[in-house]
């Protein structure tokens, strides 16, 4: 039986998939990533001391997720060996260097506040968060952009997916941060989580 080609479109049935199972495991791992990064940078930025467990579950979380995510990329490219070509052979018009600088801002940035918040120098830490905030809106918000770039995907191929990726990073942020603390408190401080 013959398949019928409508609109130029190929055979559903038998298209390959645009983005494999990494990518989109990244695209998980950065909005945590980056949910972490600020709530616990807003925590910091509280100076209340209640919040000081949330700044340093939030810091380490987003350093964790922040060293996965990037192998996933790794893993998703065709020549994973060739991955530092993206660092040598800049385009500055291409999304995909954008995205290499912003992760790579990402990892110097995370490192430097998580290391000050476990050291407790407070200070230090915000000036490191609020210099990091950008870069963690910048670094996700370029997801949403890079796939805005898509032609032929209705819901992808929008001005609002930036934001439409921010806010989906806060929330699975926040998810992630809510799993963590309630770990941490049971390992923790078993009477406080019943």
């Amino acid at each position: 039986m013959d398949t019928i080609t409508l609109y130029n479109l190929p055979d559903f049935a038998n298209a390959a998939m645009p983005l494999g199972w990494p990518i989109a495991v990244y695209f998980f791992l950065t909005g945590s990533l980056a949910g972490l990064y600020i709530t616990s940078v807003i925590a910091t930025l509280l100076k209340k001391e209640e919040w000081k467990p949330i700044a340093k579950i939030g810091a380490v979380g987003a350093v964790v997720l922040l060293m996965t995510a990037p192998v996933l990329l790794i893993i998703d490219l065709n020549q994973p060996f060739r991955f530092w070509h993206l660092f040598v052979y800049m385009n500055i018009s291409s999304p995909l260097t954008w995205g290499s600088i912003f992760l790579t801002l990402d990892v110097i940035v995370c490192l430097a506040y998580t290391y000050n918040v476990l050291q407790e120098k407070w200070k230090v830490a915000r000036i490191w968060g609020l210099g990091g905030l950008p870069i963690a809106i910048a670094g996700h918000g370029y997801t949403g952009f890079f796939l805005a770039l898509s032609k032929a995907r209705a819901f992808w191929n929008t001005a609002l997916n930036p934001a439409l990726f921010m806010v989906s990073a806060m929330v699975s942020g926040l998810a992630v941060l809510i799993v963590l603390s309630n770990l941490w408190l049971r390992r923790y401080a078993p009477e406080m989580s019943e």
